[in-house]
């Protein structure tokens, strides 16, 4: 896990692929908590925005409270349903049925009712 602090109460954390994030999961985030690596000091009982990212480039942001310093690391206490953010984490955005069009717009890919933006759409009426 990559992890970088971006203010003073947030940090984002990268995983590197899936089975780190399924492991983190299957330890930690099932039971409410994070173990984020890092050599910053935090004290306990702050609240931290953390952002995660999955390997695929899903992302989501969870509120932890510092319960205790480990010698590598934070140990956190995670809001939010485990299972609902493993599935934001797993995600693969750019597999997404979406194509960006001429005009910047997002259309569905072929295949998959396909739509025309309006604009496209007169410029060939005429």
């Amino acid at each position: 896990m990559n992890v970088q602090r971006t203010a003073s109460a947030a940090f984002t954390a990268a995983f590197e692929n899936e089975q780190e994030l399924r492991d983190e999961h299957r330890a930690n985030l099932s039971f409410g908590a994070l173990r984020l690596p890092t050599s910053e000091t935090v004290a306990l009982d702050t609240v931290l925005l953390i952002t995660l990212r999955g390997p695929w480039g899903g992302e989501t942001f969870v509120q932890a409270r510092v319960v205790a310093a480990l010698p590598d690391g934070l140990a956190l206490a995670v809001e939010g349903n485990a299972d609902e953010i493993l599935a934001r984490l797993l995600a693969n955005p750019s597999a997404q049925p979406w194509r960006i069009t001429n005009h910047g717009r997002r259309a569905r890919a072929p295949g998959i009712g396909y739509a025309i933006s309006h604009r496209w759409r007169r410029s060939f009426s005429r």
